[in-house]
């Protein structure tokens, strides 16, 4: 795992104020370096990514291409399924649902995408057939598009919701769930609210990672999730 070092240079300049070069590294590698006058506040460069770190908070984890449950491991997202909702979500080799807010079928304040059904509270489509490898379905209460293939509903959706949004899981099923996640993106009210990235935390345990609230999320059912192969390594 890489290591994440911040080193100081302070340079004397005689009759002037004392200057200060900040080289932030990673690893071996200098990422950026900064000069400022001794006492000034500094901005820390923009998180780099890639490599699996945020200077913001100092995070520090491994990007994998993606997290897999193997039917007991699902995350709460902590994301009201409610009528300003849309998603973004890559996933592949789905069992049932893949993300869900689902206790009755036909409520509605039932939401979730499944292997062959896609439902917005009111809405629901079955027999949906995905393609194969890698689907990235966005949906809202207008309707959906399945690798930026778009069907609107045939009338606005209406979604109450009273339910958290579940990976992996749609609560009250009983069919065990499988499949890989990519990654997924929650929005209300057009505000990103959760941002989620599969990784490996500094410890090595399979989790996602939300880039909005800079949070770790782990395995809320049993089991280990499977980690999936690690990027830019």
């Amino acid at each position: 795992m890489k290591k994440l070092l911040l080193f100081i240079t302070v340079i004397f300049i005689c009759g002037a104020a004392i200057a200060q070069t900040i080289r932030w590294h990673i690893g071996d590698t200098v990422y950026q370096t900064t000069t400022c006058n001794a006492g000034e506040s500094i901005t820390p460069p923009t998180a780099p990514e890639k490599f699996g770190y945020s200077f913001r908070e100092w995070v520090e984890y491994i990007p994998i291409e993606y997290l897999e449950s193997t039917g007991t491991q699902y995350i709460d997202t902590g994301v009201l399924a409610n009528n300003n909702l849309k998603i973004d979500i890559s996933f592949s080799d789905v069992r049932k649902w893949i993300v869900g807010a689902v206790e009755i079928a036909g409520q509605v304040d039932d939401f979730g995408i499944a292997s062959g059904a896609i439902r917005f509270g009111t809405r629901f489509v079955a027999g949906i057939q995905l393609p194969t490898g890698i689907v990235n379905i966005k949906e809202d209460k207008n309707g959906y598009a399945i690798n930026n293939v778009y069907k609107s509903w045939d009338e606005t959706a209406v979604l109450e919701g009273r339910k958290n949004i579940y990976l992996f899981w749609a609560k009250g099923s009983s069919v065990a769930k499988s499949g890989k996640i990519y990654f997924c993106k929650l929005y209300d009210n057009d505000v990103l609210v959760r941002d989620f990235i599969p990784v490996l935390d500094k410890n090595g345990t399979p989790c996602m990672y939300d880039r909005v609230e800079n949070k770790f999320y782990y395995n809320a059912g049993t089991g280990d999730f499977i980690a999936g192969p690690v990027l830019n390594e």
